[in-house]
This record gives structure tokens, C-alpha cells and sequence, in this order.
């Protein structure tokens, strides 16, 4: 019985070390990078990763975090292959519009495949740096990154720019799932944008997949 016991015992051991190795692991190398600014995003060639079956079918659960109101001027910043582009356009409805963009443009391709199969014209694609975003100051009702902004080199500079295209009473919305070898936790989104002068309005979800969300106000 003991012999059973202890055999249990190891296995669960290993299990757990497996586990721990497979969350934390790849953490401390992309947080490792992260202090150098060496982030990268996620290549267009694992694009099955994001845009799996699962996550199509969680696509409209995880936009209604974002708060998204039909006639907003919407930026999905880093859409990646668009997994969540046609969900986060359908709340803005045909009197909004939305802005959906990426650095990789391999990456828009398709998500541009997906916004003519959907007959999608009020979707604008561009591929731009999260450094310096392509838009003039206050053009923009709400901004959203899905696990994003760990991939982010240069993050405060990235909220800081969000920050400037956002318009007065704007909106940010940043989501992070724990198993993401790049996510952020929340006391580290919250201490970014709050440093980028942007006011924590409130956090929804658990400590394995959360969204917090910002204003900018004057």
C-alpha cells in the first residue's frame, strides 16, 4: 500500500513540475526579453494558434469585455490574424467603424480574407508599429489589445500613444490569459497606463484570463 502510496505520489510530483515548467518557463524567458525590449509578436506563420476553432467560438464573450457601443470609432490594436475583428466590428455596428491594426502584414492578409468573406466595409486594415500609431490625436472612441501588449518592445511608449489618439472620456480596454507566455498581470497593466495618464475604471475576469479597462479624461 505504502509502495502504491509513494508511486502516487511521484506521479503528481512530475505532473506538477511539468506544469509549472510549461506556465512559468516560457514567462521567465519572455519576460527576460521584455526587460531588453526584445518583445515580439506572435509570427504569422503560428497564426493557428490565435485564430483556433476555440477561440472563434469565444470570439463574441471575450469582445463583450471590451464594451464596445454601436457608432464608436474602434482601434484593435495588434488583430493579428483577425480572430476577433469581425465580432469587435459587429458591436460598432454599420454607423461605427473599425480600425484593425498589426505590424505583421502577413498577418492582415488574413485577416483581410476574413473581413471580404464577411462583406465587412466599414473595417479599415493597416499595418503600423504600436510605437506610432497612424492616426491624429482624439481620433478614436475605444481602443482594444487581446493579448498583446507583452509583445510590445517599448510599452510605455505604446500607451502613451493610445493615450494621444484616444479622444477625451475614450475608452482602453486590455486583456491578458495567463497561459500566454507574455502576459502581463494586472497590477503591471494598471501601473503602465495609469503612468501613461490614463485612469483605472475596473477589472473584470479572474487572475487566469482578466480584462481591465481605462479612460482618458482631462
Amino acid at each position: 500500500m505504502r509502495t502504491v502510496r509513494t508511486v502516487v505520489v511521484g506521479l503528481l510530483a512530475a505532473l506538477g513540475g511539468l506544469l509549472f515548467a510549461w506556465l512559468v518557463g516560457p514567462k521567465v524567458y519572455y519576460r527576460t526579453l521584455g526587460r531588453h525590449k526584445r518583445g515580439r509578436p506572435c509570427p504569422a506563420s503560428q497564426a493557428w494558434v490565435v485564430d483556433s476553432k476555440r477561440r472563434q467560438q469565444t470570439a463574441s464573450a471575450e469582445i463583450d469585455r471590451v464594451g464596445i457601443l454601436p457608432g464608436e470609432r474602434v482601434l484593435e490594436l495588434g488583430c493579428g490574424p483577425g480572430a476577433l475583428t469581425l465580432a469587435a466590428v459587429h458591436r460598432a455596428g454599420p454607423d461605427g467603424w473599425l480600425l484593425a491594426m498589426d505590424i505583421q502584414p502577413a498577418m492582415l492578409r488574413l485577416a483581410q480574407q476574413k473581413v471580404q468573406a464577411a462583406g465587412r466595409a466599414n473595417v479599415v486594415l493597416c499595418a503600423a508599429s504600436a510605437h506610432d500609431l497612424p492616426l491624429p490625436d482624439g481620433a478614436i472612441d475605444r481602443a482594444f489589445l487581446v493579448a498583446v501588449l507583452g509583445e510590445i518592445p517599448d510599452q510605455p511608449r505604446a500607451l502613451a500613444e493610445l493615450h494621444r489618439v484616444l479622444r477625451l472620456g475614450g475608452v482602453l480596454a486590455v486583456t491578458e490569459h495567463f497561459p500566454d507566455p507574455d502576459s502581463l498581470f494586472p497590477r503591471e497593466v494598471i501601473g503602465l497606463a495609469t503612468a501613461a495618464g490614463l485612469r483605472f475604471e475596473g477589472k473584470v475576469g479572474s487572475f487566469w484570463h482578466y480584462t481591465v479597462s481605462f479612460r482618458r479624461v482631462g
